[in-house]
């Protein structure tokens, strides 16, 4: 998946590091080979870093009904503020535009050096979508109409010429049903 989202739905991505390799003959197959190995480098470092944490959150709402309502609702508050934050703009600026990265940084010469924009620019995309991507722990991961919606908001986000707007509405709207979730039961005694 991250392979497919690096190339069909980000193109200028690969695109800019496809400029960056005309400009420095050499080993451009194994530069260009080396980007997205470092873009999946930085997702398996999250995966294997997030899923040991997703394991202990299972443990402990096994638990209690009450404890995994709060967590859940915590999730949702605290993706929502992200949203809202300076810091996910920043990352959404460079999530729009990665070409501005490859000019601003040249490729190097060794296969190595392909590597780096690969991990800087994984390590932006990570950092734009943690949040809504958690969004999927406190809906269920496997419930296909919070995916769709997860889905269609990243995108709206990220190609939409508003899309930091909508960001923030997302962002809004998650701080909402997370106090919403944290609230209901104390005031109308709902389970």
């Amino acid at each position: 998946m991250p392979i497919g989202k690096l190339y069909y739905l980000d193109p200028p991505a690969t695109q800019g590091e496809a400029e960056a390799r005309f400009r420095h003959p050499g080993t451009h197959l194994l530069r260009t080979t080396a980007f997205p190995f470092g873009y999946l480098g930085i997702r398996v470092l999250t995966g294997g870093v997030t899923y040991p944490v997703w394991l202990g959150l299972q443990a402990l709402m096994s638990r209690s009904p009450e404890t995994a309502r709060g967590i859940g609702a915590a999730v949702l508050v605290i993706a929502g503020l992200y949203q809202v934050s300076p810091l996910k703009y920043r990352c959404l600026s460079h999530r729009r535009s990665p070409l501005s990265y490859f000019i601003q940084h040249p490729v190097g010469r060794s296969p190595v050096d392909g590597l780096r924009p690969g991990f800087h620019h994984g390590a932006f995309c990570v950092a734009c979508c943690w949040a809504l991507m958690s969004v999927l722990f406190a809906v269920g991961l496997m419930n296909l109409a919070w995916m769709g919606l997860l889905t269609l908001a990243i995108f709206t986000e990220k190609t939409h010429r508003q899309g930091h707007r909508i960001g923030q509405m997302i962002g809004v709207a998650l701080i909402g049903l997370g106090l919403f979730r944290l609230l209901d039961r104390l005031w109308f005694g709902s389970s």
